[in-house]
């Protein structure tokens, strides 16, 4: 039989080589698993800037229109210190200065 022609020295080859062709693909696996989850983690922290971007632009607008409609809100906040709430001046484009 082939079996009881191979000795332990091959057999002890055979299987650390198993074991380390094992832990090349767990590590491979890892590696995988590790960036997908780094590039989630990234992409959500993306998307929670821009949403917290538009909340602020909405926000900005708002306060746009509060300001040009309601006189005493015009008395708090003077025309010459917020000259870019009432103008209608977006402060994310370049070149507004």
């Amino acid at each position: 039989m082939v079996l009881m022609d191979i000795n332990l020295h091959d057999w002890l080859k055979y299987l650390g080589l198993t074991f380390l062709i094992g832990i090349i693909f767990l590590l491979l696996i890892l590696l995988i698993i590790f960036t997908i989850t780094k590039f989630l983690q990234a992409r959500r922290a993306i998307l929670d800037f821009n949403s917290s971007l538009w909340l602020g632009i909405a926000f900005r607008n708002w306060v746009r229109k509060h300001l040009q409609e309601n006189p005493e809100l015009q008395k708090r906040f003077p025309k010459e210190r917020y000259l870019d709430y009432y103008n209608g001046k977006d402060d994310d484009k370049p070149n507004n200065q």
